[in-house]
């Protein structure tokens, strides 16, 4: 062996007596065994299962249940948390007890789906009692660290935490991470007083035979005060949790990532719609703080001065109905609601659409249908609010040119920046369409995020330590005889 300098493999951490190697962003547990002579470091790795992250993703609503934003940011960045090195178990609640696995894309269920309505949108999230099923499925996967999107939206997360078993400094054995997407620029009274409350719900602490021994710190303060780390979809998310709920430890701020691999300007088109009249896009669900509304009384004063253009609005929600009437009351024309499209006809329609347009009027983490516009060269107008502002920019600060964006609820400055759009020369509008796919490209690629994701993910693993294998108990004979885990038949495996 020569004596030059030998191959940068990569750092050595220590870490309460355990040491990893990091290559690039994965880490491996090692054993140092010498060092030689020409600086070589000898180390015996462990079993290469074992020596992956064990990631436990946990998600507050369906997964494969139709379009959402926080289930499709959990499905789309899993693949490639994967290609970081990283072994990845999705839980997701159920939609009924009974259902049968097809019916989501989770690896194991946890609870079920209930209807919550608040801050001007409805959804489904996970509510769970059976505290025994959380615990087994912690025993049975052994996570590194457990990921809870939207912590506090139902109660998986408590649950779950409250399973884990403590370290001897009465951390839990895994690291626990919360990952926020929403954020609201002015709660309503209900979702504040609900919030409030929450605070300050607290039950006994039952000791040994029963026997009441002080207070709980509550679900919200169990589930915030346990998080080892926080990861924020935008900088208005971050500030508007350090508003909730004031923690020392920062958010880190990592944006939704889109595939723009499959977002590209370049591909099949909705052939039906090139009849001579430009296409404005909406796609998302119909909830209240969509400003969908505003959108079809902005298109009315639109059609006031022209008739070459057309409005296609994607998604479902509440609202559905109610904006069907409305535009059969003022008699608008050229107006198509398309339901929720597939996929592969969204990534059409977005190619499509000479113009797509996000009128919320708040309450976004950070709008994700936008980027995904823009990936498809298709310039955006979207709310100048917290969430959007960081992605497209904002009309008041210079803009970025591919977007532009109005004041909310004001449908005469919607109008007025539509058409602008719509008016683009045509040089113009090819030069911004490949300023916005570079600028996608280069800021929101899954890959892109999925390494400042498992960056991140190992930062909280090593500062908390990584778990041995062999610390985790060892569920007993009665739990195994008991418990859906040790059943065979995929079924029994999944709904946990």
């Amino acid at each position: 062996m020569n004596s030059a300098s030998p191959p940068f493999l990569g750092e050595i951490y220590s870490v309460s007596r355990t040491r990893y190697l990091r290559i690039n962003s994965f880490y491996i547990e090692v054993c140092l065994l010498s060092t030689s002579k020409n600086g070589i470091i000898l180390v015996r790795a462990m079993n290469p299962k074992e020596s992956r992250t064990r990631v436990m993703i946990v998600s507050p609503n369906l997964l494969g249940g139709g379009p959402n934003g926080v289930a499709d940011f959990i499905t789309g960045i899993t693949p490639h948390l994967r290609s970081e090195g990283a072994f990845v178990r999705l839980v997701a609640p159920a939609k009924k007890i009974f259902s049968l696995p097809e019916s989501t894309d989770a690896h194991y269920t946890l609870g079920q789906t209930v209807a919550l309505s608040h801050d001007g949108t409805r959804h489904q999230a996970a509510v769970t009692t059976n505290n025994k099923r959380a615990k087994n499925l912690l025993l049975h996967l052994r996570p590194d660290l457990v990921v809870f999107h939207q912590p506090l939206e139902g109660n998986l997360a408590h649950a779950l935490m409250s399973a884990a078993p403590k370290r001897e400094d009465g951390r839990r054995l895994p690291a626990l991470i919360g990952h926020f997407h929403a954020n609201a620029e002015n709660l309503d009274p209900k979702t504040r007083i609900a919030l409030e409350i929450g605070k300050y719900i607290r039950r006994p602490r039952l000791g040994r035979f029963g026997v009441p021994y002080g207070m709980t710190p509550g679900v919200i303060g169990t589930v915030m005060g346990e998080l080892n780390g926080r990861i924020a979809v935008s900088n208005a998310t971050a500030r508007f949790w350090e508003g909730i709920y004031e923690q020392e430890q920062k958010y880190e701020v990592i944006y939704n990532g889109i595939d723009t691999e499959e977002l590209t300007p370049e591909g099949p088109k909705i052939e039906a719609w090139d009849d001579g009249k430009k296409t404005i896009l909406f796609a998302g669900r119909h909830d209240p703080r969509k400003g969908i509304e505003y959108l079809l009384e902005a298109y009315g004063l639109l059609r006031l001065g022209r008739n070459d253009i057309k409005l296609k609005i994607t998604g479902e929600g509440q609202e559905t109905e109610a904006l069907k009437k409305m535009v059969q009351a003022r008699g608008l024309q050229d107006v198509e609601f398309l339901g929720n499209l597939p996929r592969t006809e969204l990534v059409k329609a977005y190619r499509t659409a000479d113009v797509f347009v996000s009128p919320a009027t708040g309450g976004e983490g950070s709008g994700r249908t936008n980027p995904e516009a823009l990936a498809c060269g298709t310039p955006v107008v979207g709310s100048d609010i917290d969430g959007f502002r960081e992605i497209i920019g904002s009309d008041a600060t210079g803009g970025r040119g591919f977007a532009s964006t109005t004041i909310p609820k004001d449908p005469h400055d919607l109008a007025s920046k539509i058409g602008i759009m719509l008016n683009l020369p045509e040089l113009e509008r090819e030069r911004l369409s490949r300023e916005a796919v570079s600028y996608v490209r280069s800021n929101f690629s899954w890959p892109s995020i999925a390494r400042q994701t498992i960056n991140y993910y190992n930062q909280v693993l090593i500062e908390h330590g990584r778990p041995n294998l062999e610390d985790w108990p060892q569920r007993n004979r009665k739990e195994k005889s008991s418990g859906v885990l040790a059943r065979s038949g995929v079924l029994f495996r999944r709904f946990i």
